[in-house]
């Protein structure tokens, strides 16, 4: 039997790295000296000193924080895993464990050429690591979901490129102007809440047009993935004809016609429904 990692576990793994780079980066904060008899007024002397640190803490998290929903969304759209998505997934994980160091680098140096290079390579590494690594998954494997459409599918793949691009050129723009680069990298990570409007429509198109149809010549199944709430009850129910883990998914020719009905006619969603092509065979 073929050595196989749910996607649970894969996820979970992700999760509590993620979970530890955002905490090592809140450790990279310093705070300045205040005396006891100063007051609140110390720290509010302070504060121009710690700005650089916040902000680029501000900037760090807020890139994280958006990994972390992408990686999500990511994985909700994976029907299972294989070798070559683990070790890709790694290669993700290892470029955004990198960002405390040029985060905390950053926030004592914040207009240094090389902190602000360093710091938009990470984020040009992480993203382009992510972006391999989804578009491994849709256009290079089966281990999506069937319900994916190609339209969404490149849809997806238009919107990811706009990390690389923006951080590709925050790098560049160091060169010329560290103001420049600085600016680039607070404004890239909000460009991320631009999409929102295009994904509604994604959601539309594929309510819209995605039915899949299986047929035996005695009954056929009818599925709706935009109607699908992955119960399960259908492939505990009956797993001989419906299996994710195997393209297409719904084998109908894997039991009797009847046991077939049967086992739709319990779907909660109304994702599966069914039609019968022969009524005096079934």
């Amino acid at each position: 039997m073929a050595w196989e990692m749910s996607k649970t576990r894969l996820e979970a793994f992700s999760d509590g790295v993620i979970a530890i780079i955002i905490t090592i980066l809140v450790l990279e904060l310093e705070m300045p000296e205040i005396h006891e008899g100063d007051g609140g007024s110390g720290l509010l002397h302070a504060l121009p000193e710690l700005m650089p640190q916040l902000i680029a803490y501000m900037v760090s998290f807020l890139v994280v924080a958006i990994f972390w929903v992408n990686h999500h969304s990511f994985f909700h759209r994976l029907e299972t895993t294989n070798h070559t998505l683990i070790w890709l997934n790694v290669h993700f994980l290892f470029w955004i464990s990198l960002i405390p160091f040029p985060t905390g680098y950053m926030g004592e140096h914040p207009f240094s050429i090389a902190a602000n290079i360093m710091l938009a390579a990470v984020f040009l590494m992480g993203s382009l690591a992510f972006k391999i690594m989804s578009s491994y998954s849709m256009f290079r494997s089966d281990i999506c979901e069937d319900s994916l459409l190609i339209a969404e599918k490149k849809r997806i793949a238009r919107i990811e490129w706009i990390g690389p691009i923006l951080y590709g050129l925050a790098v560049l723009a160091a060169f010329v102007d560290t103001r420049i680069s600085i600016g680039m990298l607070v404004v890239t990570p909000l460009v991320y809440f631009i999409p929102a409007r295009e994904k509604k429509r994604i959601k539309s198109d594929r309510d819209e047009l995605t039915t899949k149809e299986y047929a035996n010549g005695e009954v056929k199944v009818i599925w709706k993935p935009h109607k699908c709430v992955h119960s399960g009850k259908c492939f505990n129910g009956l797993p001989e004809v419906f299996n994710p883990k195997v393209r297409p998914w719904v084998n109908v020719d894997g039991a009797s016609s009847k046991d077939t009905i049967d086992q739709v006619q319990q779907c909660p969603s109304g994702a599966l429904t069914f039609e019968k092509m022969d009524a005096e065979k079934v």
